[in-house]
């Protein structure tokens, strides 16, 4: 007997920037993915064997405020990532930011018409996405994941004849980080990627109901079951972050965590109110008092302790308010959270969205012209929820650089 032919890898699409989510169509004639741009996600089509694309939809821009194309592509990838193919082959399902007055829902998308009909309606704060077919094709699986902080829940919605029978019935109770999930070959359990244990890892939970159970696999997301049910596949998360520090311009101190000057008050950001606002606690304890009004999440007091300087989460640049309330004045036109720190006689920023390499900006509190302090390495970019800190004195800048991240596909025999 001949050996088979070698393994070819055949290029589908040329396009500069970031494609993701390749899925074949039922009947293994086309392959759908999703592109991101600056417009917005794509939904593309193209067939199997080669030849030209066909767009299916086209989303607007990301709903919020970002720090740069870098950083745009990674959020708008991880909130709308994920689509599944309806069982005749005809639709499919992805994340719609156009679909209603808050963040994004799952539509069912016609490839004939372009046509979207909207399957789900997430609560104001909440988006819904990673859609996935049950094997019967009468239920689809997702996640509701709260927009501010990406954690959430797995919900299942009944489907016949391509519309909702009914509201989507909550299957997880855990408010955590997901990655992914994924139909056991016989529809009576799903796997999925959750940070529930507290690291990110994978758990198996009756479709029926009940109680997770842990599959192990650390740094572990977007699972995928083989159709006999007995090997499992996934994505192991590989990332090498650390810090570093420049010199700085020696001015004056920074403040974090953000105590009050006089150490009686923390500042803070927090939506209890329904939005994102810039609170403060006593130290000794006691009742939280808002500061903000027109919303704001991450504060810092300034050294003089006149003022409290804070970043939004939806819009960007940089705000100030006097220490004990009152009017709300935007100083900077750029910057966000997690990408600035406060000295005492002016701001750092974290600008990543130069054409060449990312650099560290100051804006002295007199003049409010940016100063470049620092270029840094295309590794360098704002990451978690802080990426710049500030030495007493100015003399040192910390920054968060990513010196390696990957993935590797990982598998798992005997899987029962």
């Amino acid at each position: 007997m001949a050996p088979p032919p070698p393994l070819r890898t055949v290029p589908f699409t040329t396009f500069a920037g970031e494609e993701t989510d390749p899925d074949f169509s039922p009947d293994g004639n086309q392959i759908a993915f999703l592109r991101a741009s600056s417009a917005g996600i794509e939904v593309l089509t193209i067939p199997a064997l080669g030849g030209p694309e066909r767009k299916v939809s086209q989303t607007r821009s990301v709903p919020f405020g970002t720090v740069g194309l870098t950083l745009f592509r990674a959020v708008t990838l991880s909130l709308f990532r994920g689509l599944a193919w309806s069982p005749d082959g005809k639709a499919l399902v992805v994340a719609d930011p156009d679909s209603g007055p808050y963040a994004p829902a799952l539509c069912l998308v016609s490839l004939e018409t372009g046509e979207k009909r909207k399957l789900t309606s997430p609560p104001p704060g909440y988006l819904d996405w990673g859609p996935t077919f049950s094997p019967d094709g009468q239920t689809l699986a997702f996640g509701r994941l709260q927009e501010s902080l990406f954690v959430g829940d797995l919900y299942l919605l009944s489907i016949t004849a391509g519309r909702p029978a009914a509201e989507p019935k909550r299957l997880t109770f855990d408010q955590r980080a997901m990655l992914g999930s994924q139909w056991t070959p016989d529809g009576r359990a799903l796997v999925f990627s959750s940070n529930r244990g507290g690291t990110q890892s994978l758990w198996r939970v009756p479709a029926a109901g009940g109680s997770p159970e842990p599959l192990g696999r650390d740094a572990a997301c977007w699972p995928a079951v083989s159709r006999r049910g007995d090997r499992l596949a996934y994505t192991q998360l590989i990332s090498d972050t650390n810090i570093y520090r420049v010199a700085g311009p020696g001015l004056a101190a920074a403040a974090r965590p953000c105590w009050s000057r006089d150490g009686r008050w923390i500042y803070f950001g927090s939506n209890r109110g329904g939005d994102w606002q810039v609170w403060k606690i006593p130290a000794e304890g006691g009742p939280a008092v808002q500061v903000t009004r027109n919303g704001g999440r991450e504060a810092f007091a300034s050294a003089d302790g006149k003022f409290v300087y804070y970043a939004k989460l939806a819009e960007p640049g940089i705000w100030r308010v006097p220490i004990e309330g009152g009017e709300e004045t935007r100083v900077l036109d750029r910057g966000a959270q997690g990408a600035w720190a406060l000295g005492e006689q002016g701001i750092f920023l974290f600008n990543d969205a130069v054409p060449a390499k990312p650099v560290i900006e100051f804006f002295s509190f007199s003049t409010l012209r940016p100063v470049q302090i620092a270029t840094l390495a295309e590794e360098a970019r704002p990451q978690g929820p802080t990426s710049l800190a500030v030495s007493p004195g100015d003399r040192w800048i910390l920054y968060v650089q990513s010196d390696h991240a990957g993935s590797d596909i990982m598998l798992v025999e005997n899987f029962r």
